[in-house]
C-alpha cells in the first residue's frame, strides 16, 4: 500500500499545474461534459487505499486512469504498469483447433500444416 499511496500523492504536484482545474470542476453553462474535480478525485482514491477498499492493483490503477480520462484532455493520461500491454504475442500464421472425430477434445495446430 505504501507504493500505491506514493503513486497517488505524486500526481498532485503535476495536477496543480493543470490550467483547467477550476474550469473542469465548475464548467460554464452549455459545457457538454460533466464536471470533474481532479484533486478531490485523487483524495477519494487515497481514502479508498487507506481504508483497504481496493482488492487488486487493476481496480486501483483503473480508478486513476478513469479520473484523468474524465478531464477529456489528451495531456492527462495514466496507463499504469498493470493496464499496459507489457507482453504482446503475434503470429504470422493462424492457429486452428480440430477434433479428430467430432467427439474428442480438439487439438491445436498451426494452420500451415
Amino acid at each position: 500500500m505504501t507504493d500505491a499511496l506514493a503513486l497517488v500523492r505524486s500526481f498532485e504536484p503535476y495536477l496543480e499545474f493543470q490550467s483547467t482545474l477550476d474550469y473542469l470542476k465548475n464548467p460554464p453553462p452549455g459545457y457538454l461534459l460533466p464536471p470533474v474535480d481532479l484533486l478531490a478525485g485523487l483524495s477519494d482514491i487515497e481514502l479508498k487505499l487507506l481504508h483497504g477498499a481496493y482488492s487488486n492493483e487493476w481496480d486501483f490503477q483503473t480508478d486513476i486512469s478513469v479520473l484523468l480520462q474524465n478531464a477529456h484532455d489528451g495531456h492527462l493520461q495514466f496507463t499504469g504498469d498493470v493496464r499496459a500491454n507489457g507482453i504482446t504475442v503475434s503470429r504470422s500464421r493462424a492457429l486452428v483447433s480440430l477434433s479428430e472425430d467430432g467427439q474428442q477434445l480438439p487439438k491445436v495446430y498451426d494452420s500451415s500444416r
